[in-house]
């Protein structure tokens, strides 16, 4: 069984900073927990910044657990998929995702038969949309809006 942790934007911004997060990531593996960083979706020339803040966050939250955490590379992926316990996808693409860059519907990477909108109500470049109401409709079905 896979287990699936969908995290509405920055972990680092709930209540807790991310405890609860990070708990959740190395919950059931035995130690040390191997996480493989995986930071495709953001610019080539970040990663390494943005890997050491990740290697950071988890040590700060899981100081009992020892988490040994690697940086995903394109070139070895396949390996380190096999390696790691738990995988940490940054700034990821789910099934359908509102680019908060792009202020676009988009279609993501199919893993999960879901649409998420991350960032909801936070302000985080997407102001137009977020007091929008969600409308879901079948085929067929529709709503009449009167302003």
């Amino acid at each position: 069984m896979t287990k699936y942790i969908l995290v509405g934007g920055y972990p680092d911004k709930a209540l807790d900073e991310g405890k609860a997060f990070c708990e959740e990531v190395v919950k059931g593996f035995e130690e040390p927990v191997r996480i493989l960083d995986c930071i495709f979706a953001r610019p080539h020339e970040t990663w390494e910044k943005e890997y050491v803040n990740d290697k950071e966050f988890f040590g700060d939250y899981l100081p009992n657990k020892k988490p040994e955490i690697r940086l995903a590379d394109p070139e070895k992926f396949i390996e380190q998929v096999k390696w790691a316990n738990a995988i940490y996808f940054r700034g990821g693409k789910t099934r359908y995702y509102y680019g908060l860059d792009s202020l676009k519907l988009c279609e993501g990477l199919g893993l999960l038969p879901i649409k998420v909108i991350v960032h909801w109500r936070s302000g985080y470049n997407a102001p137009n949309i977020e007091d929008l109401p969600i409308i879901t409709m079948a085929e067929g079905q529709f709503e009449v809006i009167t302003k």
